[in-house]
């Protein structure tokens, strides 16, 4: 599962890069940074996660998210 969620997000990452250094005026080098810290974020995101859910539960963990992911669509 892990996989295929840094999967599809590099996927949208690299759709959404020629706009990006476009956009922000960046040069490739700044790009290749951009996607490096991307990932990096990422996987700290997903180590944080499963650790939430190591601690906490999968059932408890699930109803937070459903819970924020609710909330969120609302506002928006």
């Amino acid at each position: 599962m892990t996989q295929l969620i840094v999967a599809l997000g590099d996927k949208i990452e690299y759709a959404a890069l020629p706009d990006i250094e476009n956009a922000l005026d960046f040069s490739p080098q700044s790009v290749q940074w951009a996607v490096s810290a991307y990932g990096v974020g990422l996987g700290g995101l997903l180590l944080f996660g499963w650790r939430a859910v190591d601690r906490l539960g999968p059932r408890r963990m699930f109803m937070q998210l459903a819970g924020w992911t609710s909330a969120a669509v609302t506002v928006a």
